[in-house]
């Protein structure tokens, strides 16, 4: 479990500058006009490393508590299922 979870942290951490190349390319949805699309991405690509570290620390609390087998692995995969949410909410306004 120790290396599970050791493994998502470097893998998170990989994502980090895509997450920051995608910051920074969001900032242009502006270009037109502010819109709730506009927001709604800007928010949930903005949110993602606080996503990320929130689960991380979670999970590693979980573990060393041992409170349940599978929650640590259930809050390392949490950031995964963000980074669908940050793809699919945009499409849903069209």
């Amino acid at each position: 479990m120790k290396a599970y979870l050791i493994t998502n942290q470097i893998v998170y951490l990989c994502t980090m500058p895509v997450w920051l190349y995608l910051l920074v390319i969001t900032t242009m949805l502006f270009d037109n006009g502010d819109s709730l699309w506009a927001e709604t991405m800007m928010t949930l690509v903005s949110l993602y490393p606080v996503v990320v570290i929130l689960c991380s620390i979670l999970s590693w609390i979980v573990f060393k508590k041992k409170l349940r087998a599978r929650a640590p692995v259930i809050l390392s995969v949490v950031p995964i299922g963000y980074i669908v949410l940050m793809f699919t909410v945009p499409f849903l306004f069209f």
